[in-house]
């Protein structure tokens, strides 16, 4: 027989820190199965959506201001994920679609928008450039020039390797094999 101290018994009734933080497991939107699981009902969806004639002036308003396409697109396939409508590896799909829609309404509306993308800084396109001239130098038998970039001239190619390669000297110390 176990005898219980009524002083230390104490109410195991009440709260665990952190539980008023978290909800009923299945309770939110994208913890179920979604709403539309292929990509080709959510492509469908945000076409509609996007070119709604009560929303393009809307968008066209906001890539004026200078809201980047890509972050346009972002906040509304991750809102997509949110409310259920699709999972993300589906959004993941749809992102580029929504993106080149998006950028299509600012063109219909002659705005000048920043796609948000790294690859159209004029680096870039130099880089494409050198690589389509040496391609079509190599394909024409035509030795590719390099430019000196680094204003670096060329080093002397070594004349020749030793053959024999200096043995290393035999070990030596307490644990050494004789």
């Amino acid at each position: 027989m176990v005898r219980q101290d009524p002083a230390t018994q104490a109410d195991y009734d009440v709260a665990v820190p952190g539980e008023s933080l978290t909800g009923e497991l299945g309770a939110k939107p994208y913890e179920q199965p979604p709403m539309m699981p292929t990509v080709e009902e959510n492509v469908q969806f945000y076409m509609q959506q996007l070119l709604n004639p009560q929303i393009m002036p809307r968008i066209a308003a906001n890539l004026d201001r200078g809201r980047r396409v890509s972050d346009f697109a972002e906040f509304l396939v991750t809102s997509g994920v949110a409310e259920g409508r699709h999972s993300i590896d589906v959004g993941v799909l749809v992102l580029p679609v929504v993106m080149e829609t998006v950028a299509l309404i600012g063109d219909m509306y002659d705005v000048e928008y920043d796609m948000g993308l790294p690859t159209g800084s004029e680096e870039s396109e130099d880089h494409f450039v050198d690589l389509a001239k040496t391609a079509v130098q190599a394909e024409q038998g035509i030795e590719p020039e390099y430019e000196d970039v680094m204003g670096l001239e060329e080093e002397p190619m070594m004349e020749e390797m030793p053959e024999q390669i200096e043995q290393a000297a035999a070990p030596a110390g307490l644990m050494a094999r004789r």
